[in-house]
């Protein structure tokens, strides 16, 4: 949960860490939003997500 509006920055990295989208959205509880993945190739992909000072990454 997010106690309040947040920015939070999404960045999406292959797997040789390069960052191919980024997206900042402010969030807030509930909060749904999509990432545009049209143009990028079929493979792995790291969602890196920073907020507040934190990082977390979900492969």
């Amino acid at each position: 949960m997010i106690p309040k509006a947040t920015p939070v920055l999404f960045k999406l990295l292959n797997t040789v860490g390069q960052v191919v989208r980024t997206r900042t959205l402010t969030l807030t509880n509930g909060l749904r939003s999509e990432l545009n993945l049209a143009g990028l190739a079929a493979g792995h992909y790291i969602l890196l997500m920073e907020a507040d000072g934190q990082q977390a990454a979900h492969p």
